[in-house]
């Protein structure tokens, strides 16, 4: 993954591009994406080219589920639309629960 140069750790920087510590995400997989945009040196993270703060901030979870499954931000009668479809799932039954409360 070719990246800006980080005077600050010229280490992670090799002729291939920058190399990625990865010990907690397992083996994350770094690719260009037109979902998020990520620039961990200038603090910048986005999805689909909004500002994730302006998403935290100014719209919800349904707004900002939208925007990444469908690539933009619902109108008024979408949000609508999805907020129904979302409440239309049958929720799994208290088996299912159970067992993921059950892993440490």
């Amino acid at each position: 993954m070719k990246a800006p140069q980080n005077v600050d750790v010229p280490c992670d920087q090799t002729e291939y591009g920058i190399r990625v510590y990865d010990p907690g995400f397992g083996n994350t997989a770094v690719s260009e994406s037109t979902i998020t945009y990520n620039d961990g040196l200038k603090g910048v993270l986005s999805y689909r080219g909004f500002d994730i703060g302006d998403l935290v901030t100014k719209k919800g979870f349904i707004d900002t589920q939208y925007l990444l499954l469908w690539g933009h931000l619902p109108s008024p009668q979408e949000k609508e639309k999805w907020q129904r479809n979302l409440a239309s799932i049958p929720r799994p039954p208290k088996s299912v629960f159970d067992v993921i409360r059950s892993f440490p």
